[in-house]
């Protein structure tokens, strides 16, 4: 089944990956608006990320906070792959309830990785709405803790992607 949701996190999981494709060697001590991390931190954390998402959602637990065993130059080919898999588990389902928060996740770190190596980078605006309805609805004081910094205020007029950004924690420019 092929809806909404799932078509959202193909765009989301497209544009993470071909960020994840352009990085270089030179890029991974870079800053990234994510606190404490620089491109090869964030990198390595999204290259790992559709593998994850796919172990949650056929029921495992997966440990956000731990590195992954991905060398930089697989990164790519590796959410590529894991990505096409939690595609094709989603399409599967009946039901998606909560992928939306999946989709939020890769938005604002692909937004993050876009501000790091290429800022001029378009982004989906679809997919930004998507995800910042989601993180507006299941991001609240109370559980984005350790995971995600205070909301910051951004102009009414600011784009989608410079609020989902601000909802999430980070600072836009």
């Amino acid at each position: 089944m092929t809806s909404d949701a799932v078509t959202a996190l193909s765009t989301a999981l497209d544009q993470a990956g071909e960020l994840l494709a352009g990085v270089q060697p030179g890029d991974l001590d870079r800053p990234t608006p994510c606190a404490d991390w620089s491109v090869r931190e964030l990198g390595d954390h999204l290259a790992a990320s559709p593998g994850r998402f796919l172990a949650m959602a056929q029921g495992g637990s997966v440990d956000w906070n731990a590195p992954s065993d991905i060398p930089q130059d697989r990164w790519a080919a590796q959410f590529r792959a894991d990505a096409a898999a939690l595609l094709a588990h989603w399409e599967a389902q009946e039901e998606v309830g909560g992928l939306d928060f999946t989709t939020a996740e890769l938005a604002v770190h692909a937004w993050d990785l876009a501000q790091a190596v290429d800022p001029d980078r378009a982004l989906d605006p679809v997919v930004a709405e998507r995800a910042l309805a989601a993180m507006e609805q299941g991001l609240t004081p109370e559980n984005r803790a350790g995971v995600f910094g205070p909301a910051v205020e951004v102009a009414d007029d600011a784009s989608v992607h410079d609020r989902l950004a601000a909802w999430a924690g980070r600072t836009p420019r």
